[in-house]
């Protein structure tokens, strides 16, 4: 069968005949604030990476990713602005992923048909498409390849490796933080873990004498069961079940260090006290990670009103809505045939009690969760990726904590590593030699074919939000950003019909009133502009977007001070502004004679879109 090698191979062939056709794309949607016009990844800082929220001017976000934010610092380095290098990042680390998961199969289960294939779904999968081909996907890429390496280390003893691992784990994405139920799981389940699973340690110690004689666990005879071994640490006698191989010590020798000594007493209650000592670096690195993210973002959880609806949803609404987005999940693993890339309201409506379908995505949530039990005696493997997909949605499921948003592809790329162990398992009990090929084949040309076109999709910020249109009509999101876009390619009779879409779907929301003004704003004139913004300023003073467009407009009629107050308020207020406000804000620093601050406002603009014609010009000039 194919050795390590020969799957790192085929790793990189599937990821370019998959993916390779993204290279070309453009900056597209997230990508923008968080790449091509983020200034903190203009240097290489790891230390303040490590001190900032990922958004740096907004910490009410609730999300902290420090190593994913350092190695977009040194793409730049590399790169530029140029996406295609930031890009090849991704697949790269995808093609790495994959391998990962080769080798994690092969810890498992040992060599043999089950491992590739498990590589092969993973890589191929189009509902990937997202994680892999958006620059800021990277976060679940880092996250699951430091995780899947850490678990492999775990496995070969390499606790303190493992360790480190996860460290950066962590530091990539906060989903990794359930690393140590995976390892709990494995140990569990797993009969190849390096000893015996945690469900023998628990039989037998409930199975040991509490005073003297032989230790004898259930089910084993007194003839045959119990075995003397030398001790490897000196001890004068141990003893241990043969079938199970657990082991009792009896009487340790006085040399032994403390540590060592605690060790064998811990020891003495089986795999479940050795799985403890053996856990204790990592949960100190999720405890340490878990004081750091408070100490930086203040909180460990998304803040009220960075959650999805502001917060509003009752536990019920979450658990009940949760039912109906994992019928939608269930729908994109088996049919992704149709990728919409973003989920905002009110693609997913909230569910409530009488909604059938809420009822029945929990039923089948539990049903996956069963079946998982059922399995665990009759084929451990299967159980083990069933629950290693259940643990991993956690974070993003809105069961225990609320979070930003519903729902999205991203959620998918590290349960699908053991929902693609699963599916290996099941395309090996395929004894026609012939139906092998045809499903192999057939399924790779699928997704082979379904991954180029979902890429091509995501070749600009226009075509993104057309399919997101397409896919999911009552985003109030699609409307806003394909809106936008068609503005930007001065269709603006259009653009108009998809923003009053929208605000059928959200009548007070000030970003889309904002855009909507800027589609009827002239070249010459605001007078259709300005009942918009001002209906939009007061639903929200503080919207940033509102007052960009204001200040667009007091600048098209020649008051330069209102303006620039405008300017001024929304660079202050936008997590990353681009380089056109900053350029715009230059401006009219300038009408009103504050040539130094100008040129201030001209060279941020530049740091971030360094070829831009115009702001050249001025710098050239000033």
């Amino acid at each position: 069968m194919v050795d390590t090698r020969g799957a790192f191979i085929l790793s990189i062939l599937l990821v370019g005949l998959c993916y390779v056709n993204s290279l070309p794309n453009d900056f597209v949607f997230d990508d923008g604030p968080i790449v091509s016009s983020n200034p903190a990844i203009r240097a290489i800082t790891p230390i303040r990476f490590l001190t900032s929220p990922y958004w740096t001017k907004q910490q009410y976000a609730g999300i902290y990713r420090p190593f994913t934010i350092f190695s977009l610092s040194v793409d730049y380095a590399i790169w530029k602005r140029w996406a295609p290098g930031f890009r090849f990042t991704n697949l790269a680390l995808h093609a790495i992923n994959g391998v990962l998961l080769f080798s994690v199969s092969v810890s498992l289960l040992g060599p043999g048909l089950v491992p590739l294939v498990a590589m092969i779904i993973y890589l191929i999968h189009p509902v990937h498409t997202e994680a892999v081909t958006s620059i800021v996907g990277r976060s679940e890429l880092f996250a699951a390849c430091f995780m899947l390496s850490a678990w492999l280390l775990f496995r070969k003893g390499r606790t303190s490796w493992a360790a480190i691992a996860f460290v950066f784990a962590l530091l990539s994405k906060e989903n990794a933080i359930v690393l140590p139920a995976v390892l709990v799981l494995d140990r569990w389940l797993s009969p190849r873990s390096g000893g015996d699973t945690v469900a023998q340690g628990v039989r037998a110690w409930w199975s040991k004498p509490r005073s003297g004689g032989k230790t004898i666990a259930q089910g084993d005879s007194p003839g045959s069961a119990i075995q003397p071994n030398p001790s490897p640490e000196g001890a004068v006698e141990s003893w241990s079940a043969a079938p199970s191989g657990l082991a009792f010590s009896r009487i340790p020798n006085p040399g032994l260090t403390p540590w060592a000594m605690f060790r064998r007493r811990f020891a003495a209650y089986g795999a479940a006290s050795s799985l403890a000592l053996d856990l204790a670096p990592i949960i100190l690195i999720a405890l340490a990670y878990l004081g750091l993210r408070f100490y930086v973002l203040g909180a460990l959880g998304i803040p009220p009103l960075a959650q999805y609806m502001a917060g509003r949803l009752t536990y019920l609404d979450r658990v009940l809505t949760a039912g109906r987005v994992f019928l939608r999940y269930v729908t994109l693993i088996f049919y992704p045939l149709n990728l919409a890339g973003d989920y905002d309201f009110n693609a997913i409506p909230i569910a409530r009690i009488g909604d059938w379908d809420a009822w029945l995505g929990i039923l089948l949530t539990l049903g996956v969760i069963a079946v998982a039990w059922w399995y665990r005696n009759r084929n451990w493997a299967v159980s083990c990726g069933l629950l290693f997909a259940a643990i991993a949605f956690v974070p993003s499921s809105n069961w225990i904590t609320p979070i930003s948003v519903l729902m999205a592809e991203r959620f998918l790329y590290l349960p699908l590593a053991g929902l693609s162990l699963v599916a290996a398992i099941a395309y090996s009990e395929l004894k026609d030699p012939r139906l092998r090929w045809l499903i192999g084949a057939g399924g790779l040309l699928t997704a082979i074919i379904l991954c180029n076109s979902h890429d091509y999709i995501r070749r600009d910020d226009f075509t993104f939000f057309k399919n997101m249109v397409r896919v999911e009509p009552n985003s109030a999101k699609a409307r806003l950003g394909y809106g936008f876009n068609l503005i930007q390619k001065g269709r603006n009779d259009e653009a108009v019909d998809e923003l009053e879409a929208g605000l059928r779907i959200i009548p007070e929301y000030p970003e889309l009133l904002s855009t909507l003004a800027l589609a009827k704003t002239t070249s010459t004139n605001c007078a259709q502009a300005w009942p918009l913004l001002k209906r939009a300023l007061e639903i929200d003073p503080t919207h940033a977007d509102t007052h960009r467009r204001m200040g667009d407009c007091y600048f098209k009629e020649g008051r330069v001070r209102e303006a620039e107050s405008m300017y001024r308020q929304a660079v202050e207020s936008i997590p990353n502004p681009d380089a056109m406000l900053y350029f715009m804000w230059g401006q009219s620093l300038e009408g009103m004679g504050e040539n130094t601050s100008a040129n201030a406002a001209y060279e941020r603009a530049a740091l971030i879109d360094p070829d831009n014609p115009y702001i050249r010009q001025k710098l050239r000039h000033q």
